[in-house]
């Protein structure tokens, strides 16, 4: 009997990715939204079958993954770090009555939510504001300004303060929700894929080996899905070739007072740490 179910389960997932993939994608990608290694799996899984993985956009991403109707899926504000629950309930229910305009729109609106200085430099280098803004260094530089003037608006709101100055010019003054966010040179690449991997445990807009990849192909015997986990299909003993890129490195003297390293590193299909011992080192 239980042969059985585990077999109508196998079928009726079979049927929903061979059907519906970005849904069934999108559904797989939230139940391990917590633990990065599947999330780096599953979504290479999605390259593999054309399913592209966009960032995340304030005003389309719910809080879980989510497919957007045209066979690709949005990321979800929830894989974003130090961006609570309540913070994404509050942006989902306010963007319910208009779009985001602007950077300072959507800090305007949210004020007096969650929203602080951290999740809101957070999400823009996630890229949560790209659609919004011209370049996350223009937004970034510009975080202080822009939650110094809303706090400003607010407590003037609420102690029922007039711009003087704003009388006497006939109400001409440039108003608030215009604040421009400046027009800075962008980051390099690399840059911005480096701030990805460090608010979401992913590369969300490419991945530093997308230029290797057909190198990757001809030199390396196995990638890292295969040698890890579930997936795992090699011997003991075998000798294996990846390319990969170097995310940390954690130095350890030995008691012969040698250096040796624990060193994580990741390619195209998931995660794995390496211990290199000091003659290799």
């Amino acid at each position: 009997i239980r042969d059985s179910c585990y077999a109508y389960v196998a079928f009726q997932t079979a049927y929903l990715k061979c059907h519906y993939p970005s849904e069934f994608m999108a559904a797989l990608l939230t139940s391990v939204l917590d633990n990065t290694d599947k999330v780096i799996e599953y979504s290479g899984e999605c390259a593999r079958l054309g399913i592209k993985v966009l960032p995340p956009d304030v005003n389309v991403s719910n809080g879980g993954f989510t497919a957007d109707g045209s066979g690709q899926i949005r990321f979800g504000l929830n894989a974003v770090k130090s961006v609570g629950r309540g913070l994404i309930d509050a942006v989902i229910k306010e963007r319910a009555q208009r779009p985001y305009r602007s950077l300072y729109d959507f800090c305007k609106r949210l004020h007096g939510s969650e929203l602080n200085r951290r999740a809101l430099e957070n999400l823009i280098k996630a890229g949560a504001f790209d659609a919004l803004e011209p370049t996350r260094r223009g937004m970034l530089e510009s975080v202080e300004g822009i939650l110094k003037s809303v706090e400003t608006d607010a407590r003037q709101n609420l102690d029922g303060q007039m711009d003087l100055f704003g009388l006497m010019s006939g109400g001409n003054e440039k108003p608030a929700d215009d604040y421009k966010v400046p027009e800075l040179p962008e980051y390099a690449a690399s840059e911005l894929l480096k701030m990805e991997k460090e608010v979401s445990g992913l590369y969300l807009s490419g991945h530093p080996l997308d230029a290797y990849r057909e190198q990757s192909a001809r030199f390396a015997s196995h990638a890292i899905k295969a040698l890890t986990g579930e997936d795992a299909h090699v011997l003991d003993n075998s000798h294996v070739r990846i390319v990969c890129t170097i995310v940390k490195n954690r130095m350890m003297t030995t008691k012969s007072n040698t250096m040796m390293a624990f060193t994580s590193v990741e390619d195209l299909t998931g995660t794995m740490e390496v211990i290199v011992f000091p003659r290799v080192l």
